[in-house]
Parts: structure tokens; C-alpha cells; sequence
């Protein structure tokens, strides 16, 4: 970020293709954007890396999960499993 977003202020978002690449079984597409302010500022600006889906090979594959965040979404899953029946048996 480079300046401060105020509230109420509008914010356009701008940016252009700097890349195309296949990479992994992935087709990516790095994107440079920018961020200005309805004053014409630039208020913040960076980089991303997108997939998307290919005329030849279909839809847009995504990476594995890794282990260590699979392993800690499905610890979280099966809190909020437990915590939803305490609350179901609670307003019987």
C-alpha cells in the first residue's frame, strides 16, 4: 500500500498481462496491477499469478493442497461438526 484508502473514497483497479506460462500441468497468467483513487493516486499497487482454464486442455487445474493445511482444515471440520451437535442436542 502505498497511500491510505480514506472511507467513501472509490477505488479503481487496473492491470495488464506480463506473462503466460505453462508450468506443473498449470496455465498461468502473471498480471501486474494498480490501484488509484478516484484523485488519480496510486494508492497501492502489486503482482499475481492466476490459472485459468485453456481452449485446448479445458478447465483451469488447481495445486495440490499441502499436507499440513488439509490435515488442519479437517481438524477444524470436524470441531464445528462437534460444536453444531452440542448446539442441536442444547435446544432440544
Amino acid at each position: 500500500m502505498r497511500k491510505f484508502n480514506y472511507q467513501g473514497d472509490t477505488q479503481f483497479l487496473s492491470g495488464e498481462v506480463i506473462g503466460k506460462r505453462e508450468e506443473n500441468g498449470l496455465h498461468l497468467v502473471d498480471l501486474k496491477m494498480t490501484m488509484t483513487n478516484q484523485r488519480g493516486v496510486e494508492t497501492s499497487f502489486g503482482e499475481a499469478t492466476v490459472a485459468l482454464p485453456s481452449r485446448e486442455h479445458g478447465p483451469a487445474l488447481l495445486p495440490a493442497v499441502p499436507q499440513d493445511v488439509e490435515r488442519k482444515t479437517t481438524q477444524l471440520w470436524q470441531r464445528h461438526l462437534e460444536l453444531t451437535e452440542q448446539k442441536r442436542r442444547a435446544v432440544k
